[in-house]
């Protein structure tokens, strides 16, 4: 499989703001590092729904990514590591909620896929969810990764988020985000 860190030419960090979000297509039996991306600037958009396993109807600031397979098979995704591909720093109760900052990269992160991109209402952002991934236990809250199915050709967006919109540290930051797509 290959892999590397890819930074899309000519691709304003602003897409990754709004709908339909950042373009991103991926080949059959590949996989690629979409980054380093930051949160802290971003705004809760349309999707303002934080992801149906979070049970949450609250959004934090987030990031689209418009994903289109170029091949069917399984799309896995993962987020919450560093440039070298090792986990964050582990975060906990002494090191963000005490006094809600946390160290760089320390933000919950929660990873969902959507077949639109639009939904004005928690009930239309469920129907479109296919998958939703965080860690609402925070035993490691930093990561989130999914796998779903994929068809060639058609339209997944991707959302990294967080489970509220507040400036304190551990609703934003930066991250890198990780796709690869196997063919059967």
């Amino acid at each position: 499989m290959m892999v590397g860190i890819v930074a899309l030419a000519g691709t304003a960090r602003a897409e990754l703001d709004a709908c339909p979000g950042q373009d991103v297509s991926i080949a059959g039996d590949s996989s690629m590092v979409l980054g380093p991306y930051d949160t802290s600037t971003a705004t809760d958009d349309v999707l303002s729904y934080g992801g149906n396993c979070t049970h949450l109807n609250v959004g934090g600031r987030d990031h689209i990514f418009h994903v289109v397979p170029e091949a069917s098979g399984t799309l896995s995704l993962r987020t919450g590591f560093d440039a070298a591909q090792g986990d964050e720093a582990f975060c906990n109760e002494g090191t963000c909620w005490s006094d809600f900052m946390c160290p760089p990269g320390c933000w919950t992160k929660i990873l969902y896929v959507r077949s639109t991109c639009s939904a004005s209402t928690p009930a239309e952002a469920a129907v479109t969810e296919i998958a939703c991934n965080w860690d609402p236990t925070f035993t490691k809250y930093v990561t989130a990764d999914l796998s779903i199915q994929v068809t060639a050709g058609a339209d997944y967006f991707v959302v990294v988020d967080a489970p509220n919109n507040n400036a304190n540290g551990f609703a934003a930051g930066p991250y890198y985000l990780e796709a690869s797509l196997t063919t059967p």
